[in-house]
């Protein structure tokens, strides 16, 4: 069982996984960060609507999430 986990259907999935996940730490960091800080101190017109567009995922059900990507990104979006 063990020879199992060194095999190509267990490593590709796996190193997909760490590459998606680490891209979005990096994504979120790099984003995050500054977009906070701004929203955290400053006040300017559309504040309000960047402060909805952060909180949106929040709030949003990932089915919700999952089906919008993938009308906008599947076979036939």
């Amino acid at each position: 069982m063990v020879r199992l986990l060194g095999t190509d259907d267990v490593l590709t999935p796996l190193r997909l996984s760490l590459e998606s996940a680490s891209l979005a730490t990096l994504v979120s960091l790099v984003l995050g960060v500054p977009i906070a800080w701004v929203l955290a101190r400053m006040e300017f017109r559309g504040r309000g609507l960047l402060r909805a567009l952060v909180t949106l995922p929040l709030v949003l059900p990932p089915v919700v999430g999952g089906v919008a990507l993938l009308l906008a990104f599947g076979a036939t979006g």
